[in-house]
């Protein structure tokens, strides 16, 4: 399941994705927007991929000079904040 939620706050929109996915692990959040960095758990799970979606998220959210961020979901999976100026 996915529930995203969009807000504003302080001139900002904010959009909160969340899962009830593994999650990720606290020592690899800050790794995950680096180019092709995968987790190891979607390799037990036989999950495809590059490892590009999360770098090229970042990039278009800096290109708009937002921000973006990764905690666990109350749900144990993985939650995304992003933030854009409004301006």
């Amino acid at each position: 399941n996915v529930l995203i939620t969009v807000s504003e706050i302080e001139k900002n929109i904010q959009f909160d994705i969340e899962d009830n996915g593994p999650g990720i692990p606290m020592e690899q959040r800050l790794n995950v927007f680096d180019k092709f960095y995968q987790i190891h758990q979607s390799k037990k799970n036989n999950v495809g991929g590059s490892g590009l979606g999360l770098s090229i998220c970042k990039k278009i959210i800096d290109l708009h000079k937002g921000q973006i961020a990764v905690e666990e979901s109350i749900w144990c999976g993985a939650k995304f904040i992003i933030q854009i100026p409004l301006n």
